[in-house]
């Protein structure tokens, strides 16, 4: 049975996905976030993603999830997931650390972390990175490839154009040549 709030923090929980995409921690090299600037941006995005994988354990275990959890908590959850979202967009890295650790305690008290469903939820999310490992890894393969091909053809390139300012040497000196032989007859 899906209650009202379980079905807004499913779609929070997809919302915030999506946009964590937009976020590249290389941008924030060398800075800090949270109360106690405890967090590095890596680690932020980390923590929304662990938090994501406990809504889904959470939501994929309706009745589990409504009998660990009060109404009062959900809606907190709800509100936090909707703020959490939005700092997302953002990209306001000092606004989420402090989200997730509003979110912590929460889930804590829900107890999902040594639940079956949250292993369930966090094999599904393993399974899913490493699909994506295995299209990055292609992705490397084929630039490589591609690199290796750019490589040759550039040497290539260099010895046709060394071989064309050669011929254009000649050129130039036979010119030169015809132009004096030229000039010789002319006088």
């Amino acid at each position: 049975m899906d209650t009202p709030t379980i079905t807004q923090l499913r779609e929070h929980r997809d919302n915030i996905r999506k946009s964590l995409r937009s976020i590249k921690v290389s941008q924030y090299s060398g800075q800090k976030f949270g109360n106690e600037e405890e967090y590095v941006a890596k680690g932020v995005v980390a923590g929304v993603e662990a938090i994501l994988v406990d809504i889904s354990a959470l939501t994929k275990a309706t009745a589990k999830f409504i009998q660990k959890s009060t109404h009062a908590e959900r809606k907190q959850l709800v509100q936090h997931l909707t703020n959490l979202n939005t700092y997302v967009i953002n990209k306001d890295l000092q606004s989420i650390a402090v989200t997730i650790d509003n979110i912590k305690p929460i889930l804590r008290n829900i107890g999902i972390r040594h639940a079956d469903e949250r292993k369930d939820a966090f094999d599904e999310y393993i399974n899913e990175l490493q699909k994506k490992a295995s299209s990055i890894t292609q992705h490397i393969n084929d630039v490589e490839a591609i690199k290796t091909e750019g490589t040759e053809l550039k040497e290539e390139i260099d010895a046709l154009y060394r071989e064309l300012t050669e011929r254009l040497e000649e050129i130039n000196k036979k010119e030169e040549e015809l132009s004096e032989l030229i000039r010789r007859g002319f006088e």
